[in-house]
């Protein structure tokens, strides 16, 4: 029998390798820099086995041979997975949304397979490491961070990002049934707004000068961008790292306690009733459903769920109700979610892994109607289009309008879903949404004559031919 026919496209085994890797982290049960480097392999030999275990059950499926339901249950393991790994960036990036947010903006990226570029990847970060770049953390086991490849973090420096490029240089049997394999490897780093480093680890054979393609270049320019914008001033328009689309950074520090009594003491009911509600405040209705077999749709749709929330201020009696319905953990999704893995929630382990098995679901209800009324009375206007399943990832455009030297002028942006999701995720308070929208919203007017300069240099540049236009990802 090979490893094909002997592998499980159940997903029971992978969660219960998962348990053990989660509870390692959650109680920093590590021998050292070394065990937290050990998670990272056995969490990327976890998800490459459900990767194969998601191919196999496609193929059985065209065999009849597997249902829908176990390749669901598997793609769900996996994205558990990947969370997981946002956890470890989480704690290793000690929480700096600015850094975790510069390193998302990319497209998705696959579990990678065992082949001789991620060889030579993780080869590269333990050498690296070993010359006191700092710890490695590997991009591939995480869905959050998609620019670059290694990070390395070191507490009196922020990270170093870098890309790695391998090359197979040579492939020798050993005696004893193993082979020796040669790589040459590039790494690549951005350091400041172009300047561009590159370090190459020499092979037993004369070092191949690196010449960077197209798809090089882009990867070289996001991790320009990505520096440029964990180095930016705080409200300062930022246009570094080769970027024409300027950013502006600013803080807004929550003042607000955020709801996670009232969500402790809902999951404890939930726990000995199997559900439970509460009413936090008027845009939010919170559920937990508890089953030691796992929660199942009828636990949901049996539970009296409707009449809390008709009890609750959630639904405004004037109209202009606009509803969002997010369960924890989240289904998988293409985009990043920039919001705190819930396996970093201020609830106990045995919860943490409840909600891995699915013996436990919370569920947050989410009125955007009644926030997007509140911040009317602020100036700021929030346009609402329904997601796919009515989820929060609908889009979402923040717009306001100001006093300029010129006259009124109007900002809108539409990617405010992301501290939506944030507040949902965490469980924090409206009032937090309400303080980002306006921050942001008043920078962008505080900002828009740098802004409207820019952009009118990127033009004549254009015009004049002095500047060639920049590679968009």
């Amino acid at each position: 029998m090979n490893d094909t026919q002997k592998m499980d496209i159940n997903d029971k085994p992978y969660l219960d390798r998962l348990e053990a890797l989660v509870t390692a982290l959650l109680e920093m049960n590590f021998d050292g820099a070394a065990g937290i480097w050990q998670f990272e392999l056995d969490l990327l030999e976890v998800q490459r086995e459900i990767q194969a275990a998601i191919t196999l059950c496609k193929q059985k499926m065209r065999r009849r041979e597997a249902t829908l339901d176990q390749l669901n249950s598997l793609r769900q393991a996996r994205w558990h997975a990947r969370r997981l790994g946002d956890a470890l960036a989480w704690v290793l990036l000690d929480n700096d949304r600015k850094i975790i947010f510069s390193l998302s903006e990319n497209e998705s990226v696959s579990v990678p397979t065992d082949e001789h570029g991620n060889r030579g990847t993780v080869a590269i970060a333990q050498g690296l490491a070993d010359q006191g770049w700092g710890f490695p953390l590997l991009h591939d086991i995480t869905d959050v961070l998609r620019v670059g490849d290694v990070s390395f973090v070191r507490f009196d420096r922020p990270p170093t990002t870098v890309e790695v490029k391998t090359r197979l240089v040579d492939e020798n049997p050993m005696p004893d049934g193993r082979t020796a394999v040669t790589y040459q490897v590039t790494v690549l780093a951005a350091e400041g707004r172009e300047n561009i480093s590159s370090i190459v680890v020499p092979s037993n054979e004369q070092p191949i000068g690196f010449v960077p393609n197209p798809r090089a270049l882009r990867q070289l320019q996001r991790l320009g961008r990505a520096k440029a914008h964990q180095e930016s001033q705080e409200g300062v328009l930022n246009t570094g790292g080769g970027d024409e689309r300027p950013s502006i950074i600013t803080t807004v520090i929550n003042r607000h306690r955020g709801h996670w009594d009232l969500v402790s003491e809902m999951i404890k009911t939930a726990y000995r009733t199997g559900f439970a509600s509460a009413a936090p405040e008027p845009p939010f209705v919170y559920a937990a459903f508890y089953n030691q077999n796992g929660v199942s749709p009828a636990d949901v749709t049996s539970a009296p769920l409707i009449e809390g929330v008709k009890d609750s201020q959630f639904l405004m009696k004037s109209g202009g109700n606009s509803l969002y319905i997010t369960s924890i953990p989240s289904s998988p999704e293409r985009r990043p979610a920039l919001y705190l893995p819930y396996f970093l929630y201020p609830i106990p382990v045995e919860q943490i892994v409840d909600l891995l098995h699915g013996r436990l679901l919370l569920v947050v209800f989410h009125n955007m109607g009644r926030t997007a009324a509140a911040l009317a009375t602020a100036g700021v206007t929030l346009d609402i289009q329904d997601g796919r399943k009515g989820t929060t990832r609908g889009a979402i455009t923040l717009s306001a309008n100001f006093e300029h030297d010129d006259g009124k002028q109007r900002f809108e942006w539409n990617g405010f879903h992301h501290y939506v999701e944030q507040v949902v995720n965490e469980f924090d308070s409206s009032e937090l949404l309400i303080d980002i929208a306006t921050k942001l919203c008043d920078e962008a007017g505080r900002n828009f004559g740098n802004v409207r300069a820019h952009y009118a240099m990127i033009r004549e540049s254009r015009q004049s031919g002095s500047v060639a236009p920049t590679i968009e990802p």
